[in-house]
């Protein structure tokens, strides 16, 4: 979290041109903000003008404070946003103001120029594009800075593709990542593994697995909390942490072990997934 701090800190200094681009692009947009305390909401609404608000509720962050708003480019990796090695080329939109009641909201022209693949027209490339809102919140009397995180999922408009949000650590579809799902890691690893069935967070039924095998649906190592490939006890663990009011940060992957995103355990994440 410091050297991602100190990384806002470094772009702000740059300069950057957002630029607003007119566009007809087909394509859609999902991507759903994780942060100590949910603070900020997307709105994906005007992607079909390269545009992308995030609104930082007022109840949740301190005003008179500095918010900032990073969209990076689509090949931009999470290691490098934390050791803040981020290039002046790969911010496609920049922003800095002070929250207040009536400027909570900022909205982002991406700067199509700098997008990697892109090449001519007006649509913004299919991808996966980090988003950062760095924020200040009351922790006990502290004003504490903090990052929402989202990944801006970018998909052809008709190509097939659904996208599900996922409590990531509920194994068995009841709600809540909690050590009733670390018990299921425990008796696969003890050759006991069961069905369970696989809810997103509405509730809906996404489809039933056997813990440790591959959900077709999602694509999905179901049990592979870590991103590590394999099921196994270090993921029980990682729910341990959870409800020991450690939760951690992971990375999650694929069954053919291409990052989807980075997740607190607890926390939602937006899967895509081509029906």
């Amino acid at each position: 979290m410091k050297n991602l701090r100190k990384a806002l800190a470094a772009v702000i200094g740059l300069s950057v041109m957002a630029m607003s681009v007119s566009a007809f692009a087909e394509v859609t947009a999902t991507g759903e903000f994780t942060s100590v305390n949910s603070a900020v909401s997307a709105d994906y609404t005007e992607i079909d003008q390269n545009k992308v608000s995030a609104t930082v509720d007022l109840s949740k962050a301190v005003t008179g404070t500095e918010m900032t708003y990073l969209i990076l480019n689509n090949n931009v990796t999470d290691s490098a946003i934390l050791a803040g090695s981020i290039a002046e080329g790969d911010i496609l939109y920049i922003d800095q103001k002070t929250l207040s009641a009536g400027n909570d909201t900022f909205t982002g022209a991406i700067n199509l120029s700098r997008v990697n693949g892109y090449t001519s027209g007006d649509e913004l490339p299919v991808g996966s594009y980090p988003i950062r809102v760095g924020y200040y919140y009351d922790n006990a009397g502290v004003e504490t800075f903090a990052i929402a995180t989202a990944t801006m999922v970018v998909a052809e408009a008709g190509s097939g593709e659904t996208t599900v949000t996922l409590l990531w650590g509920d194994l068995n579809g009841d709600g809540y990542a909690t050590t009733s799902d670390a018990l299921e890691l425990v008796y696969k690893n003890l050759g006991s593994a069961r069905n369970v069935t696989v809810k997103d967070v509405e509730g809906a039924t996404i489809g039933n697995v056997v813990i440790g095998q591959v959900i077709d649906s999602l694509n999905l190592l179901w049990g592979d909390l870590n991103g590590d490939g394999y099921a196994t006890t270090s993921d029980a663990l990682e729910l341990v942490y959870k409800n020991l009011g450690s939760a951690r940060n992971v990375t999650v992957k694929d069954a053919d072990g291409e990052t989807i995103g980075d997740v607190v355990v607890g926390n939602t994440i937006d899967v895509t997934y081509s029906e």
